[in-house]
């Protein structure tokens, strides 16, 4: 019952094992039942526990001389290690178990065949991780054809994924969608296998560019982790996914929701790989499981975490993004309002002047000056790119330092900013009211209001309206067509 119920159904039968193994004093029923809790604790990523549970079936089974349950711990043991990224030591242990097998007599029995189709599940699995894929695609037909045969029907659907996942390395996507689908529908009662077929499925669809699947099968292992939320280590990595799919899609909303997820699940990741006790059972083991223990602590004790920071530097970067766009908008809207008010105010056309200083110059001398002036600006003199203070002084008949005085007290402003306001004025007037010369090219406007450069009547004309030609001149269309 324990071997196929879910985790934690399976946890409580393996307790019951274990407290009539104890009543009994039946040492095979002790080992079965902690190498049952251990496998279930696997299951739940939960490996100190896992860890613990082999060692004390080890110590019983190296006690009672029991080499086939000794062969058990250790591909339990190769679990470990595999999933602890040891994949070179675990190799080897599957190798050996496998040879263990090598004799028909060792395979007889439920138990036996059994250990030895997950033995050849698990090199398969390991070949396809080291992608020897020739290698695991026989085994994978070898264990495919004699699960079929066996009383461990339940191995099948196991070796169809395996041999799925063999067909989707080797770029066979056709071929490994029809073995993963099909054992997916065989498997209901191991949660996480079901989410790593799911996995792969989702990397065939992503890789065929069929998005909409790839984001289904996504979703759907985010639906097993909500109802079983002991399924870590595919959740992660489908959530690790989402996020940057929805980053791609620019689905701001998901995006975050799958972030927050992923930040959850990768704090009880990091809870799942604490260290393991070194004191457990440290007496009974042998040289061997001491050294595999070690290598398992070393590689654990060694993994870092970083995942969550790396999680909240996007969180950062999403803020960021978020608060240029409300800043973008926000300057598009004040560029509009200047707009409007450009439109609006016809004050653009003269500028106010301000009280002179009727003592520091003749009256009738300024009197002349201004009039100059209304004559200068009504024939657009300012338009000539060579204008200047001396050759406008000499146009009114006056000297440089009346009409710089004049400009100054009558315009609050020098002759420089007198000039180039005056070209700007023009400028909008003109756009606003000649279609035709909104058509020209900023460079080409700016030459035909003086200016000497694009870079030049650019900046001008923002200093003075707040806002740049081109977005000016957009925004005129937009207001013409509506």
């Amino acid at each position: 019952m324990s071997q196929i119920s879910t985790e934690k159904r399976a946890l409580e039968l393996a307790d019951s094992i274990l407290l009539y193994g104890n009543k009994s004093n039946n040492k095979e029923l002790l080992i079965k039942g902690n190498i049952q809790k251990g496998i279930n604790y696997y299951y739940l990523a939960n490996y100190n526990e896992a860890l613990s549970m082999f060692l004390e079936a080890q110590k019983i089974a190296v006690k009672e001389k029991n080499e086939f349950q000794q062969i058990v711990v250790r591909h339990n043991i190769g679990n470990l290690k595999n999933v602890t990224n040891q994949r070179k030591e675990a190799l080897e242990i599957f190798r050996d178990n496998i040879k263990y097998f090598n004799t028909k007599e060792k395979k007889e029995g439920y138990e036996q065949e059994r250990q030895y189709l997950k033995s050849l599940f698990r090199l398969a699995n390991i070949y396809n991780v080291l992608r020897k894929l020739d290698s695991a695609e026989i085994i994978n037909k070898i264990g495919i054809k004699e699960s079929l045969k066996s009383e461990n029907k339940y191995i099948y659907p196991m070796f169809l994924a395996c041999y799925g996942s063999t067909m989707q390395l080797s770029g066979r996507k056709e071929k490994a969608l029809d073995s993963l689908k099909k054992s997916a529908r065989l498997i209901n009662n191991r949660k996480a296998r079901l989410a790593s077929i799911y996995l792969i499925i989702s990397k065939i669809y992503r890789e065929k560019g069929n998005y909409n699947e790839y984001e289904n099968y996504l979703l759907k292992i985010d639906s097993i982790y909500t109802n079983h939320p002991e399924i870590i280590k595919e959740t992660k990595i489908s959530y690790e996914a989402l996020v940057n799919f929805y980053r791609g899609n620019k689905n701001l909303e998901k995006q975050l929701s799958f972030m927050n997820k992923l930040i959850e699940v990768d704090s009880l990741l990091d809870k799942k790989f604490q260290n393991i006790n070194k004191d457990i059972a440290r007496e009974y083991e042998n040289k061997n499981l001491i050294l595999e223990k070690e290598n398992i602590i070393n590689t654990l004790d060694k993994r870092k975490k970083n995942q969550s920071y790396l999680n909240l530097v996007f969180i950062i970067a999403l803020l960021f993004f978020i608060i240029l766009i409300y800043l973008f908008y926000k300057k598009k809207k004040d560029f509009q309002a200047r707009f409007d008010q450009l439109i609006k105010d016809k004050s653009y056309v003269k500028d106010k002047s301000a009280n002179s200083d009727k003592n520091s110059i003749p009256k009738e001398i300024e009197i002349s000056i201004l009039q100059g002036l209304d004559i200068f600006e009504a024939e657009f003199k300012f338009l000539d790119k060579n204008v200047s203070l001396k050759q406008t002084a000499n146009l009114l008949g006056t000297n440089t330092s009346y009409l710089s005085f004049v400009i100054n007290s009558s315009k609050n402003k020098n002759f420089s900013k007198y000039i180039s306001d005056l070209r700007i004025q023009y400028s909008i007037k003109k756009l606003t009211q000649d279609k035709k010369f909104r058509l020209y090219s900023i460079k080409a406007i700016a030459n035909e209001v003086g200016f000497k450069s694009q870079e030049g009547f650019s900046k001008a004309f923002y200093k003075k309206t707040g806002i740049y030609p081109s977005l000016f001149i957009d925004n005129l269309k937009n207001k013409k067509n509506t």
